[in-house]
């Protein structure tokens, strides 16, 4: 049977046949692999990913796992994960971009960006408080 794309984690891995520490293997293998695709191509999600490259990743994870003794999984639940996966991956790099970032200099350790005083401003007693 099919695993749906709509099926929960505990379904996979039940379908799949992995214990839980195989499972936690398949999830880093198939993570880095999302990672990989994320970072060339963006505007790619695992629907419009090319044929050429499902087989690339589905051999890719296959081998890591074979590698560690873990059986080969179908492209069912390849395509279960790498969907959730490539999507997660690519929220959480809108995420990091969208967080205001630490100022490391002296002023910034004294206080957040938003309290500073541009320099070109005269010294105020009241306003730099």
């Amino acid at each position: 049977m099919w695993l749906l794309t709509t099926a929960t984690a505990e379904e996979a891995r039940a379908k799949s046949g992995l214990n839980w520490s195989e499972w936690a293997r398949f999830y880093a293998f198939a993570k880095e692999e999302a990672r990989r695709l994320a970072s060339e191509h963006p505007e790619w999600n695992w629907t419009n990913v090319p044929q050429y490259e499902k087989s690339r990743v589905r051999d890719s994870i296959n081998g890591q796992l074979r590698r560690e003794g873990i059986s080969p999984l179908g492209e069912d639940i390849i395509r279960w994960r790498m969907s959730i996966c490539i999507r997660d991956v690519k929220q959480w790099a809108v995420n990091k971009t969208c967080m205001p970032k630490r100022n490391s200099t002296a002023a910034g350790a004294a206080g957040s960006a938003y309290h500073q005083v541009p320099p070109s401003r005269p010294y105020d007693p009241v306003r730099d408080f």
